[in-house]
């Protein structure tokens, strides 16, 4: 089935969308202000989780990947395999934002943010 072309899912997602990925902003300026914790790190998790999955199932391949990336990251710092800096926080809100900005143009943001990431 074809979700792309169907204006209620379209909007369903952009909506949703929109909402993780400004919880995912939001999380990381908590992580640039020093205020990150254990239950915050798992609830990004969840979030990039969420964008992948329903990513996927909409077609949009560049929207998931860049969920992916956050959902590992954010795993990484929850089991401590990966510390929070600031450089890294940047990153992941800039990331967040291009997310739901690859929903109508192209997937360039989300693409360079990752391999930011990848570099790091």
């Amino acid at each position: 089935m074809d979700f792309q072309n169907d204006p209620e899912l379209e909007k369903l997602f952009k909506d949703e969308l929109d909402e993780r990925a400004s919880s995912l902003v939001e999380g990381a300026q908590a992580m640039a202000a020093g205020e990150l914790n254990p239950e915050l790190s798992g609830r990004m998790l969840r979030e990039g989780h969420t964008i992948k999955g329903t990513g996927r199932v909409m077609g949009y391949e560049g929207i998931a990947q860049g969920g992916e990336t956050c959902e590992l990251v954010w795993r990484w710092i929850q089991q401590g395999d990966l510390q929070p800096s600031s450089m890294l926080a940047r990153t992941l809100e800039h990331l967040a934002a291009a997310i739901p900005e690859a929903l109508g143009a192209s997937d360039h943001d989300v693409l360079v943010a990752i391999d930011t990431i990848r570099a790091m």
